[in-house]
């Protein structure tokens, strides 16, 4: 099942052009094939509203208390 759910998550960051691929410097210094540019999210509100619920649905499955996601 978490798998299913990181796929899902994985896609909708790709469907939300939120996934980058290519060459980036972080600002470690380091260099990384993949990007994930979280601040696109806020430009497709219902994928990051499912990437929320499946957080959720994740924390609640590993029984773990909480009051918010944030």
């Amino acid at each position: 099942m978490i798998a299913n759910s990181d796929e899902r998550v994985l896609a909708l960051f790709k469907d939300s052009d939120a996934l980058l691929q290519g060459h980036f410097k972080l600002t470690s210094g380091k260099h990384t094939e993949w990007y994930f540019e979280k601040i696109r999210l806020i430009e497709n509100p219902a994928a990051l509203e499912k990437i929320i619920d499946l957080l959720v649905e994740k924390i609640r499955s590993e029984k773990k208390e909480f009051e918010y996601v944030i």
